[in-house]
């Protein structure tokens, strides 16, 4: 983009800088002042002196490769292990399918169902 299109663009966000929509003037002033930077415009006052930020304004140091970054940390499988209950009511084994009676210990996982403690509770998974 030449300069005379850029500084014209700069203008025109500067005028709508002064926008009665706070989130339209806010990203406008951004916009104008990260142009200005990358340009290296001279902002002056009507006047003809230069105005007070331009006279403190150092160039912006060059940017550097960004960073890769880290790799995610491993997810917790967040489905719940069986666990050893004793039941408060008759159920069914997943893997043998005869009855567990109320009062005995047996495998459970939510969702899943139960399984007497000396089956096999791959089954639950």
């Amino acid at each position: 983009m030449s300069d005379a299109k850029t500084l014209d663009k700069v203008v025109h966000l500067i005028a709508l800088a002064s926008s009665p929509s706070e989130e339209e003037a806010r990203t406008s002033a951004v916009l104008a002042c990260r142009l200005i930077r990358e340009h290296g415009f001279l902002v002056v006052m009507s006047n003809g002196a230069p105005s007070p930020a331009a006279r403190t304004a150092r160039p912006a140091p060059p940017r550097s490769a960004p960073q890769p970054r880290p790799a995610p940390a491993p997810k917790r499988s967040r489905r719940p292990q069986p666990r050893l209950i004793v039941l408060n009511y008759r159920g069914v084994c997943v893997t043998c399918e005869r009855y567990i009676t109320r009062g005995d210990r047996a495998w459970w996982r939510p969702g899943k169902g139960v399984v007497h403690e000396g089956c096999n509770y791959d089954s639950l998974y």
